[in-house]
């Protein structure tokens, strides 16, 4: 009898484990849901080629969703946030997006004047994405304001999700003011700027009642600034402020954002390793080149002396140099900004 209770108890404890996990939803991301956003003003062979370096052949299109972003959307996004002229009347940024379960937001771009992969990645964040692979790009150079209302736009038809329409608005602000203390900071401190007061902006408001106070969002972007040893002027202090009270305003899993912003934090530190390694790679050339014209006009002084030779004249040596300088000289003209086939390899 009892043998028997037991197995009844089993039996409506697995039926009951059946029924939730019919319920319960589980996130699926199938090779269908990648999706990409084509600017409306781009001519059939530009799009052929972006999606080239999206990666996109013609016979795995199946596989992809497509949307089409116009100029009139990015307008409405963009309204009394960027200016109309740097909007333009056209639009042709794109976007690729690859929902991923883990991994935070990765991003990359291509041809894009107005913001970066990173501050494309904290914005993405503050609209409350979570894990995808994002490439934004245009055929050719422009400003890109219209990446973030594509990736947003393709991440909501690829997870089937809805992000919150004050949130998107509040990341196309962070656009904004991300490009406004670019122009005074640089990008990259720009984007560790915002992202540093964000996050503890996030952390504090998590454990506050009555939210925080604009004085206590300022201190926060006081101590931020001396942190990075960065000035920026008041203007865009107060712009940074009345945004970073917009993000207080909003509820944000901390840890998603501690997770995506430590992404960005990661990616820039490379940048600037790699920038380092740039310039002293060039500093070492230089010193190089430097050692050996010393060596060399050091040679023919010394056999100058040693025979008095006449032949190897200031003008002779001049028009030698002149000649090796020209030999060096590479024409910035050379390079194009348009998409190649080598972008597709990256």
């Amino acid at each position: 009898m009892n043998s028997l209770k037991i197995k009844k108890a089993a039996a409506t404890a697995l039926m009951s484990v059946c029924c939730l996990t019919t319920v319960m939803p589980t996130v699926v991301y199938a090779d269908s849901v990648k999706t990409v956003t084509l600017g409306a003003d781009l001519t059939a062979d530009q799009k052929d080629l972006v999606l080239s370096y999206f990666g996109i052949k013609d016979s795995d299109k199946s596989q992809y969703s497509f949307i089409t972003i116009n100029n009139e959307e990015e307008r409405d996004a963009l309204k009394g946030i960027v200016p109309t002229e740097q909007i333009g009347t056209k639009t042709y940024s794109c976007a690729y997006i690859e929902p991923t379960t883990e991994g935070g937001i990765n991003v990359e771009t291509t041809n894009l004047t107005y913001v970066t992969d990173n501050m494309i990645a904290s914005a993405l964040t503050t609209a409350g994405v979570e894990n995808c692979e994002v490439k934004a790009a245009s055929p050719f150079k422009v400003s890109g304001t219209g990446a973030l209302t594509g990736a947003m736009k393709a991440y909501e038809v690829a997870t089937d999700q809805k992000l919150d329409e004050k949130k998107k608005d509040i990341a196309n602000k962070e656009i904004k003011t991300s490009v406004d203390l670019a122009d005074e900071v640089g990008d990259n401190d720009a984007t560790t700027l915002i992202n540093d007061s964000k996050e503890k902006v996030i952390e504090d408001a998590a454990n506050s009642k009555d939210g925080l106070t604009e004085d206590e969002v300022q201190k926060i972007v006081d101590d931020t600034l001396a942190k990075n040893d960065l000035k920026v002027s008041k203007v865009n202090q107060d712009e940074l402020v009345k945004l970073l009270m917009d993000v207080s305003k909003q509820n944000y899993d901390l840890n998603i954002v501690k997770n995506n912003l430590e992404q960005v934090s990661d990616k820039l530190n490379e940048t600037a390793n790699k920038l380092k390694s740039k310039v002293d790679n060039e500093e070492t050339k230089e010193e190089t080149k430097g050692f050996f014209s010393f060596l060399a006009q050091s040679i023919r002084d010394f056999f100058s002396s040693l025979f008095g030779s006449k032949d190897n004249t200031p003008e002779q040596d001049s028009t030698e140099q002149q000649s090796t300088s020209e030999g060096n000289i590479t024409t910035e003209g050379d390079t194009t900004s348009e998409l190649t086939t080598e972008s597709t390899n990256k």
